[in-house]
């Protein structure tokens, strides 16, 4: 029996200064949440020094993980979402965020879970 869908995704941008700093990230992401129509419960942000940003976003329907390294323009990501639709809001997700920092995809793997 499937649950829910989790996308794990590694992409490069070229907009690396989104990367260092919580502000921009935040933004992106939670507007990503938003526009995936998935629930958020509560975010944590962490700022590197000098520069990078790891974080996550509590949902209802599970989480959003991120981690950037801006010294490479590298992010990985992992987006987990159980319930009806899950599949359909995880990759409009995570297709805005990409969209958002111009990322070029390295890695995109599905996994269905349960």
């Amino acid at each position: 029996m499937v649950v829910g869908f989790h996308l794990i995704v590694d992409f490069h941008t070229v907009s690396t200064s989104i990367l260092m700093t919580v502000r921009p990230m935040r933004k992106i992401l939670e507007e990503g949440v938003r526009r995936g129509n998935l629930t958020k419960i509560s975010s944590s942000y962490h700022q590197f020094q000098p520069y990078g940003v790891s974080g996550i976003i509590l949902l209802a329907e599970s989480h959003l993980s991120v981690h950037t390294f801006p010294e490479s323009g590298l992010v990985t990501m992992d987006v987990y979402s159980c319930g009806e639709d899950a599949e359909e809001r995880v990759k409009n997700t995570v297709n805005y965020i990409l969209g958002e920092m111009g990322g070029v995809v390295s890695l995109w793997k599905e996994v269905e879970r349960g």
